[in-house]
């Protein structure tokens, strides 16, 4: 694709007017993470990059449709692969694979997401994409690496054309509070001379406020902000599939069990009592019906995917919205009805034994 030695603003459709939070790229592609918890990509597509189901390249931003209703918090571009990481400490990758730096146990390039198995145990609080690897680290602290390692860009002390399964780097083990490096170095670059991973020796003046590390994000933000911006907000989050399974959880630990479903129900009923009782507001009220009659249809129109209980979250949010709750539905909001219609269709889409989402 013809560069352009300029800047000028990405202009997306109006079919795709979105807030973005976050924009990665790579070497010819971006992916950005819109407020609606939308993934969008585009730019070059050889290796399936886009992650949207071919090999066309485009200069038009396009949803990533395994993506869809799942609760992505940061995207991360590599030079020709990409990596996603969600709420629940998921890894997705795709594109360019010649040296297993999507981490899926093969070399084989992809261009859909598709989950890291190997790291669904050890989930993900954050991750970094090179130019022909990748790294990750887990709830409980260990860094993972994987692909390329030629120049000892993945830390084990040895070279490495391909490694497709994310590896512990055991130099970091005992890590704590240090910034480290490594890798290629031949043009001081790491500021050691090197491969294994060494702690830099950096004046003590200084002070590290950022080591480009990713966290988690709520959508939903109280406080003082103006009626409308407050407004805008609740239409864009509480209408979102993928902004609610991303919301309210609880800090630890990631993931979901047959116990839990890692969603603090007292953040929803808290949320929910601040817009609707305590700011008493008419037209927010009403932005946060129409959000909900929103959500619910997009629910029954599409099937949510039932592969992990983390797109699953948005029902639990649902069912506390006191607008749908008998005692406040018909005094609040008019239009309870259909939204309870559509809710109703929707779990019934389900598989019968997923109905019963734990709490």
């Amino acid at each position: 694709m013809p560069c352009r030695p300029y800047e000028e603003r990405v202009k997306f459709s109006s079919a795709l007017d979105e807030q973005l939070l976050h924009v990665s790229a790579g070497d010819s592609h971006c992916l950005a993470l819109c407020r609606s918890g939308k993934v969008l990509a585009f730019g070059e597509n050889k290796y399936g990059q886009l992650g949207v189901g071919d090999f066309v390249s485009t200069a038009t931003p396009k949803p990533v449709p395994t993506l869809q209703s799942r609760p992505v918090v940061r995207v991360c571009c590599g030079g020709a692969h990409t990596l996603a990481r969600t709420a629940t400490g998921l890894l997705w990758s795709w594109g360019c694979n010649e040296h297993g730096q999507l981490g899926l146990g093969d070399l084989k390039p992809r261009f859909r997401p598709e989950q890291v198995k190997a790291m669904r145990v050890s989930r993900c609080i954050d991750v970094a994409a090179g130019s022909r690897h990748s790294l990750s680290i887990s709830e409980k602290g260990l860094a993972f690496a994987f692909g390329a390692g030629g120049s000892g860009q993945l830390g084990s002390g040895g070279i490495a054309e391909a490694e497709p399964y994310p590896k512990v780097i055991d130099a970091l083990k005992l890590g704590r509070e240090n910034v480290y490096a490594w890798g290629l170095g031949s043009s001081g670059q790491l500021g050691i001379s090197r491969e294994l991973p060494q702690k830099l020796r950096l004046d003590p003046s200084l002070k590290v406020l950022s080591i480009c590390s990713g966290s988690n994000w709520d959508p939903w933000q109280g406080g003082s902000e103006p009626t409308s911006s407050r407004r805008k907000a609740v239409g864009a989050a509480f209408s979102s599939v993928s902004v609610l399974n991303a919301s309210f959880r609880r800090p630890s630990p990631l993931g979901t069990t047959a116990e839990s479903s890692g969603v603090d129900l007292l953040k929803v009923r808290k949320a929910y009592h601040t817009l609707v009782f305590e700011l008493r507001n008419a037209e927010l009220i009403n932005t946060l019906g129409r959000a909900t009659v929103s959500i619910c249809d997009e629910l029954a129109k599409q099937r949510v995917p039932t592969d992990d209980p983390e797109t699953l979250c948005v029902f639990l949010v649902l069912f506390e919205n006191p607008l749908l709750l008998a005692e406040h539905r018909t005094s609040l909001f008019a239009g309870f009805h259909v939204a309870l219609q559509r809710l109703t269709a929707a779990v019934l889409s389900l598989p019968k034994e997923l109905r019963a989402a734990p709490s």
